[in-house]
């Protein structure tokens, strides 16, 4: 026996066989697969967190304004469903700012003297409440002394699994420089 064929490997041990290759090919297709799964599933609900963190903002921001202006509200002028005219006082003069809500476009726009903005897009349900001092609902323009803001907002794809829902409700505003009896 010669040194040098001592070390040599033998014809069946030089490489894989084709069901080896096979079955190496399974396994990592199945976890390469999963990894593709997870990653789309992660990559989605990223998604769905971002839009549900900008509907939360818009809201926050919403609620902040209609409350400032609510407050320092002393008369309704309109008081509808989708529609609300305030008027506030500020010394001697008098600011009327405006809250209405589009439903064919699905924005709610806040409009005083500076001109309009666009509060809330894509709005699926608006719905403005009026009570008057005792607490129950009202319509006269008169006897609103509590107004409550309920909203809901949808953002993303539905298709592509990236939409969030957001619904909103505020608590009861008192319209607090407004006397009781007009």
């Amino acid at each position: 026996m010669s040194p040098t064929n001592a070390h040599r490997p033998t014809k069946a041990t030089r490489g894989f066989t084709l069901a080896e290759l096979l079955v190496a090919m399974s396994i990592s297709g199945v976890v390469f697969a999963g990894i593709l799964a997870a990653y789309t599933f992660l990559g989605r609900n990223l998604t769905r967190l971002v839009n549900t963190q900008q509907l939360e903002a818009a809201s926050r921001r919403t609620f902040y304004l209609f409350d400032q202006d609510a407050s320092a509200a002393t008369q309704v002028t309109t008081a509808t469903g989708t529609q609300v005219v305030l008027v506030l006082q500020s010394g001697a003069s008098t600011t009327t700012v405006t809250y209405t809500y589009n439903s064919s476009t699905g924005i709610l726009t806040r409009t005083d003297a500076s001109g309009s903005s666009v509060l809330l897009s894509n709005l699926t349900a608006f719905d403005l409440n009026y009570y008057n001092s005792a607490g129950i609902s009202t319509t006269s323009t008169l006897s609103v002394k509590e107004i409550d803001l309920t909203f809901s907002s949808a953002f993303g794809n539905s298709a592509s699994g990236t939409q969030s829902q957001y619904t909103a409700v505020s608590p009861r505003l008192i319209l607090r420089n407004k006397a009781l009896l007009q």
